[in-house]
């Protein structure tokens, strides 16, 4: 689904989809438009999902991995 760095669901042409969250820092949302050179990170804490494939079933457990103070530093650039 892509590398985004934000937790994002839907479905596109009738196929579910989703993307994780960073287990480092978040991206900010796509709205308002933000390029490289305007990036903050934003203040949402690191994420790790957890994936249970069942019976046909699809789960996806999004699991906050500590405060977004302990995240990793903002974005440098480099």
């Amino acid at each position: 689904m892509g590398h985004v760095h934000r937790p994002c669901s839907g479905v596109i042409h009738g196929i579910p989809d989703a993307t994780l969250g960073a287990v480092s820092f978040q991206a900010p949302a796509p709205r308002s438009a933000w390029t490289w050179d305007s990036f903050k990170q934003a203040q949402e804490a690191p994420r790790l999902g957890v994936i249970v494939i069942e019976n046909g079933n699809v789960t996806i457990q999004y699991l906050q991995s500590c405060d977004v103070t302990h995240g990793m530093a903002p974005y440098s650039g480099a």
